[in-house]
């Protein structure tokens, strides 16, 4: 099923399949959460829709989000996979995020990107300081314990990552 499911994910979907479009965004960060590891093979099939989703001043904004929370929730069982492509996406992955309320899905998404970014902190050297700021912050904010340690570590990480790009 994964490969359908994969196949309904574009950047332009025709209007009458936008929902299909979003719901199979959707569905893929869903069935990431219950697959856990055995979501490997997929990844990359999926960062290959999802990333031009993201970067695209064309594509839905339902489905901007959508896929923001998806590439999250990947990064959650399979951060090593995610953590490559961070430099091309993260920046308009907090763009897409940035006007979505708190809720379970942004929580799980930024729970992902953290981990993603412990891989490879240097993902994030060439974004703007205020979105890796709002990456940290989010980390901060969050009730989740272990999601605010791993906020903090990553500070110094960016910090560094910044230094070394000087």
């Amino acid at each position: 099923f994964m490969p359908v499911l994969i196949s309904h994910i574009e950047v332009e979907p025709r209007l009458a399949e936008v929902s299909v479009c979003n719901n199979a965004a959707w569905a893929a960060g869903e069935i990431a959460l219950q697959a856990g590891g055995d979501m490997e093979p997929w990844v990359n099939p999926l960062m290959e829709r999802l990333v031009p989703i993201l970067i695209s001043s064309k594509a839905a904004r339902s489905l901007t989000e959508n896929s923001a929370v998806t590439i999250g929730r990947l990064a959650i069982v399979c951060p090593q996979l995610v953590a490559p492509h961070l430099q091309v996406f993260v920046a308009a992955w907090c763009q897409a995020l940035a006007d979505i309320k708190d809720n379970e899905e942004k929580d799980s998404a930024f729970r992902g990107i953290c981990a993603a970014i412990q891989v490879n902190p240097n993902g994030i050297s060439t974004v703007r300081p205020d979105c890796a700021w709002a990456v940290c912050s989010a980390a901060l904010s969050l009730a989740d314990c272990s999601l605010s340690h791993t906020g903090i570590w990553i500070l110094p990480q960016r910090r560094r990552a910044v230094e070394s790009a000087i």
